[in-house]
Parts: structure tokens; C-alpha cells; sequence
């Protein structure tokens, strides 16, 4: 029989982007399951470089949303015509 280690954990998890399918986590209400994959990078016996596949499978209820910072745009130098016809 396997033993699964089953315990609260709080993970914080940033996003690049807020869409429907991420804001649909944070509802408190519903439990999500989010599953995270990668790859980790190592070095066999012979010094080749192998890449072992990597997951993570997150359950539970999204907790608080802390959303970006949004900020005026700087303004460019004239000087700077290459990309302006005259």
C-alpha cells in the first residue's frame, strides 16, 4: 500500500496571466486540482545532459488574489527616428 503525505500547505503560485480559467480558481467556494509539469535538468554517469519530466498536482481552494501593478507608459525620445517617416 502507497502512503500519500496529506497536509494543509498554503503555495503561492504567480500567474502571467489573468484570464477566465485563472479567475475561476480563486473562487473560495470550489475546489480546484492545478497540475504542474516541467522538467528537471541533470547530468548522467557519462556528463551528458538528461532531462527527468517533473509533476505536481495542487488541490484545493484558491486563497487570496494579489494583482499586478499597472502604470503609465514613459515617453520616447524624439531623437530616436527610425521608426517615423518624415
Amino acid at each position: 500500500m502507497k502512503d500519500n503525505l496529506i497536509f494543509n500547505q498554503e503555495l503561492e503560485i504567480p500567474f502571467r496571466l489573468l484570464d477566465k480559467e485563472t479567475a475561476d480558481m480563486m473562487d473560495m467556494t470550489k475546489a480546484v486540482q492545478l497540475e504542474i509539469r516541467g522538467a528537471q535538468q541533470t547530468t548522467n554517469t557519462e556528463g551528458d545532459i538528461e532531462f527527468r519530466p517533473m509533476r505536481v498536482v495542487v488541490r484545493g481552494r484558491g486563497g487570496k488574489l494579489t494583482t499586478g501593478k499597472v502604470k503609465a507608459g514613459r515617453h520616447r525620445d524624439h531623437a530616436d527616428h527610425s521608426l517615423h517617416s518624415h
